[in-house]
């Protein structure tokens, strides 16, 4: 996926909702996927991976978000970050020790808990693992119909693109996981827009790259 310039701060995400049938979003849930960056990073570059409560896909992170995974500078030396929510649509910051670096194939794992309005995420580089602490939502709201997964990013100009992979993404509840697509088969085309009627769709410029 890359995530380009736009009229919206140069941001732009693709979302996919949960499907209520299968995976029930106002009780504790798992998130996991692997992601490759594959930019060379700028200052003021930002990944974002986020939950959201609001009914239409968002153009980036907002104050509907539930969970947030982002990327940091840290004074050149880039690492994720993450979001202790507050409830209320604030939230503080919280770089971790996992180094965003090119071409490493990060997995993640993320324990949703909408009744406690809590998550956390263990990330997997490969050699290392960082675990969080138990962390709160941005927004305490667990409306399940409008809760989504989001990917995307934004860049500090014209000429910035976000290039990353995104892979192997299931969520599952209890007993209960996403059925797995036939092979070959393109679960989520992103091509909707924003709108609170089709399952998935986008916001900004973003386009299909390769995956891992």
């Amino acid at each position: 996926l890359a995530s380009g310039p736009n009229n919206q701060g140069y941001s732009g995400t693709v979302g996919r909702k949960f499907d209520p049938s299968i995976i029930n979003p106002d009780q504790p849930y798992t998130v996991t996927f692997q992601l490759r960056w594959d930019s060379t990073y700028h200052t003021l570059d930002t990944l974002q991976i986020f939950g959201d409560v609001g009914t239409n896909y968002a153009w980036g992170t907002n104050g509907n978000n539930t969970w947030v995974i982002t990327t940091y500078h840290n004074s050149g030396n880039p690492v994720w970050r993450l979001n202790d929510g507050n409830g209320d649509g604030t939230s503080t910051s919280i770089n971790t020790t996992m180094a965003l670096t090119a071409g490493t194939v990060y997995t993640f794992t993320v324990e949703v808990d909408p009744v406690a309005k809590s998550w956390s995420v263990l990330i997997d580089d490969g050699t290392t693992q960082y675990q969080s602490d138990t962390l709160g939502f941005r927004n305490a709201a667990t409306s399940g119909a409008g809760n989504s997964l989001y990917l995307g990013g934004t860049v500090r100009g014209p000429d910035r693109t976000l290039t990353y992979a995104v892979d192997n993404v299931t969520v599952s509840s209890g007993e209960v996981t996403e059925p797995e697509p036939p092979s070959g088969a393109i679960v989520a085309e992103f091509t909707a827009g924003n709108t609170d009627t089709a399952v998935d769709g986008y916001q900004g410029m973003v386009g299909a790259s390769s995956g891992l």
